[in-house]
């Protein structure tokens, strides 16, 4: 009955979202214009004589808590479990410490005990969340900003985060998956598992999403280790190597010949500190060096 009740609410809100959603579209193509108000206005619904129902809540609820079923349900303990995303946004302003181990109690609460059931996750002890509710003290009529947290509200809205996060990561992984077998990359054979591992096919799954991470981190290594350093290009100064000396023969044409054969005579000259050596320049300095030199040489002598 418990099945029939959820599935008939399912289905009402589903209904109602669609409804809403077929008006906002005949406006707009009548060519009214949407207000701010009409568009966020909540969906909401009466089923079984309970009225004031989210019917957008209770979707988005619905579709995340499934994929939290089905991750923990492969899960051989689910209290060692966690949320398998880096830098979750911290809280704010709460009271006591809490940190991603917290977060992922949480969810596994939600998964044991029901979304919202925060009287009983408090008490089970494995999930070290004792003393770090304060649903009481929300209760009472103080002052707000005296008030401890997290209260129900708060814990309400960080399990919704923290249910995004994990589809946001769930959906990744599966469009991975997805890109690398339309790539090629990624081979599965179509044939099933072996009969030792028949009976688990979340194994079988899980194997596959691990060799998806494994193909995209391979993926990301080849394609930076292909990109190779640019050779520097090599400068030439005034040093007596033989080599830098060759960037100034090149040069020899944009040098002063009396300074480059008297440098000896008059050694309080310089040359030019330092000239990068350009390949595309190399071709005319060359040959005109060559013709150049041997009548300077003639012409000294």
């Amino acid at each position: 009955m418990l099945y029939d009740v959820a599935e008939e609410i399912i289905e009402s809100c589903a209904q109602a979202v669609k409804d809403s959603e077929d008006q906002k579209r005949q406006k707009m193509a009548s060519g009214e214009t949407l207000t701010n108000a009409q568009k966020s206005k909540a969906v909401l619904v009466t089923c079984r004589g309970v009225g004031n129902i989210n019917a957008e809540t209770v979707l988005s609820r619905h579709r995340d808590l499934r994929i939290l079923y089905n991750v923990l349900s492969e899960v051989d303990d689910p209290y060692r479990w966690r949320i398998p995303v880096d830098n979750i946004r911290p809280t704010l302003n709460w009271s006591g410490r809490w940190n991603q181990q917290d977060d992922a109690m949480l969810l596994v609460g939600a998964y044991l005990y029901g979304f919202g059931n925060w009287e009983a996750m408090q008490k089970d002890s494995r999930l070290g969340l004792e003393g770090k509710f304060f649903l009481e003290e929300g209760k009472k009529g103080e002052d707000a900003a005296s008030r401890p947290i997290p209260n129900a509200i708060h814990l309400v809205r960080r399990g919704d985060f923290l249910l995004g996060v994990l589809r946001e990561h769930e959906e990744r992984m599966r469009n991975l998956e997805t890109s690398l077998r339309s790539k090629g990359s990624l081979k599965v054979s179509t044939s099933p598992p072996p009969a030792a591992v028949a009976s688990s096919s979340s194994s079988y799954s899980n194997s596959l999403k691990r060799r998806a991470e494994s193909e995209a981190v391979a993926s990301i290594d080849d394609s930076s280790a292909k990109k190779r350093k640019r050779r520097p290009t090599p400068t030439f100064t005034d040093s007596e190597s033989s080599d830098e000396w060759y960037g100034y023969l090149v040069y020899l044409p944009d040098i002063s010949l009396i300074h480059f054969f008297y440098r000896p005579v008059l050694p309080w000259t310089r040359l030019p500190q330092k000239r990068s050596y350009d390949p595309s320049r190399n071709n005319w300095y060359v040959v005109s060096s060559m013709l150049l030199l041997p009548a300077v040489l003639i012409y000294l002598i």
